[in-house]
């Protein structure tokens, strides 16, 4: 028998009243809509033996961006800067879709095969914000596919095996609105081409995955290891069209800059391009025991080592020889074991008062962007120089790097790196009221 639904959910702007803002600034409703619609189909291919379920889901929300930075110009300054303060549409258009089809193999045996995909556009949605310009965002994209198979085998009566491996492609591109420098005004609006635009992220990673799950007297063993294999193209520019920054709307009408900012590719270098790849390894066990009627406890420990594609890049300064430095490479830290426990038990004979808690330790990756400026930011393959004094003159920008006079920011990975982690602790308890209520 085959199962299946629709839905439409609907918003506009003509069901909803106007914001705080706008019926302070006297403005009319800013335009808004907002559609979601979709449906599902699941059902039997093969009695008892394949089953499928497809689902898709697209939503379109459209809005509209208000600038409201801290401060404004004065009436007198305004007509410099109205152009940067006109409202902007923002669009999201996201996509996504599953089909998925379950093989019962034998009484023992079982595969499930699952494909996702996701297509996300935004407009105008890269840089926005309530002090960001139109010129100063962009449209953006995430475009992922997801292809996902489980195996699951029951070996006699307390035992079960399972084994996973997931591939996810993903594509984030972002664009920019202009190419002129970017402008900062403190605690003002902001324009020009964004910092980060325009730039890419391509990534694919493989993840094999298996364990074995163990049920003996009043204990369930669980054990198994994870291994996450990501590949990275990143294309971020940073800085390259500029950026300046004024300390007020009157700084800029003079011209009158605090700070510039500029990056540039050096010459022979593939830069701004960076492959900020990770091999992720990990092994776990846990353990949940039913010590008594009334109290669980459930304790285990996992082990996470974070391998980083290295920098091909180093740069032999003096300065940096002798502190220790070394911009080739992407230190590692092999400590990263995490113990966790958790107990829950029931303070009454019976479920009326129940008393729940523990504490882990949880391990993150190095987040690509981070490992990217490391690989590019060496002083070599991307230069990029702050200036504060001899700055160019708005809207002009440096034609080649400044030379020594001007040395570059450098980032170097601190060689004693570790991990990011976070200790996470809770304690909780439940009181049963009363029929129905907690």
């Amino acid at each position: 028998q085959f199962h299946g639904a629709v839905f439409e959910f609907y918003r506009d702007k003509g069901m909803n009243a106007n914001t705080f803002t706008n019926n302070r600034s006297g403005l009319a409703k800013s335009p808004y809509h907002f559609n979601q619609f979709g449906g599902s189909l699941g059902g039997p291919v093969k009695k008892d033996k394949i089953f499928f379920f497809a689902n898709y889901d697209q939503q379109k929300n459209n809005s509209t961006q208000v600038l409201t930075p801290n401060t404004f110009p004065t009436a007198a300054q305004m007509p410099t800067f109205q152009q940067y303060f006109l409202p902007y549409s923002l669009g999201i258009e996201n996509k996504v879709a599953l089909v998925k089809a379950d093989f019962n193999i034998s009484e023992r045996d079982r595969v499930s095969v699952r494909y996702n995909l996701s297509r996300y556009t935004g407009v105008n949605a890269e840089n926005n914000g309530p002090s960001s310009a139109q010129e100063h965002t962009g449209n953006n994209q995430v475009n992922t596919d997801n292809i996902a198979a489980v195996y699951t085998r029951t070996i006699g009566s307390t035992m079960v095996w399972e084994s996973r491996f997931n591939f996810v492609k993903d594509d984030e591109p972002g664009v920019a609105n202009t190419t002129s420098p970017e402008v900062f005004i403190l605690n003002g609006i902001s324009f020009g081409q964004n910092d980060f635009s325009p730039r890419y992220t391509n990534t694919k990673a493989y993840q094999p995955t298996s364990n074995l799950s163990v049920v003996s007297g009043r204990h369930t063993f669980k054990a198994g290891f994870d291994i996450n294999a990501a590949k990275a193209d990143n294309y971020f520019p940073g800085n390259f069209a500029g950026s300046y920054t004024f300390n007020s709307y009157a700084d800029f009408i003079n011209n009158n800059p605090s700070k510039f900012v500029q990056g540039f590719s050096s010459a022979g270098t593939v830069a701004p391009i960076s492959h900020p790849d990770v091999n992720e390894w990990a092994l776990f066990a846990q353990d949940s025991w039913r010590v008594t009627e009334r109290l669980t406890l459930n304790y285990g420990v996992r082990y996470d080592y974070f391998a980083y594609r290295q920098a091909t890049t180093k740069n032999t300064n003096a300065g940096l020889v002798a502190a220790g430095l070394d911009t080739s490479k992407l230190a590692t830290d092999p400590s990263n074991v995490a113990p966790r426990i958790g107990f829950a038990w029931r303070a009454t004979k019976d479920d009326r008062v129940v008393v729940r808690g523990g504490y882990g330790i949880y391990y993150a990756r190095t987040s690509g962007l981070l490992l990217s400026t490391a690989i590019l930011q060496n002083g070599i393959d991307v230069l990029t120089y702050t200036l504060t004094s001899n700055l160019p003159s708005y809207p002009k920008i440096l034609t080649t790097a400044p030379g020594p006079a001007a040395p570059p920011d450098i980032y170097v990975m601190d060689p004693n790196f570790k991990t990011a982690r976070t200790q996470q602790i809770s304690l909780q308890t439940e009181i049963r009221l009363g029929r129905g209520s907690s």
